[in-house]
């Protein structure tokens, strides 16, 4: 198991500071560095993404590599795929949402 630095997108209709399990979650993992509490109170934390997409990929710390990377150089440990099908996000939501899935066309058929 590798631990993983993982990306935070911040969202209008994510929950403000410390009242957002994203912003808490992403503090007690490290991955939110750099900013004042008084900031972080002010700003909302909508999601923490945990995969390989291109807006927000993940690291794995121990190989100071991107987590696509990471796979790409181990694909034993991973089957031989060549990506993750799939982007994992925790979110804190302050206003409703709908669900979505984006999957490509052949994935949809």
């Amino acid at each position: 198991m590798e631990r993983l630095s993982c990306a935070v997108q911040r969202y209008a209709w994510g929950k403000q500071g410390t009242d957002s399990l994203v912003l808490r979650l992403a503090q007690s993992g490290g991955h939110v560095i750099g900013c004042e509490d008084d900031v972080m109170m002010e700003t909302t934390f909508a999601e923490l993404w945990m995969g390989t997409h291109v807006n927000g990929p993940s690291r794995v710390v121990s190989a100071d590599q991107s987590l696509l990377d990471y796979i790409r150089s181990h694909p034993d440990l991973f089957h031989n795929l060549p990506d993750l099908k799939y982007l994992f996000k925790v979110l804190s939501v302050n206003k409703p949402l709908s669900i979505q899935i984006h999957p490509d066309k052949a994935w949809a058929r």
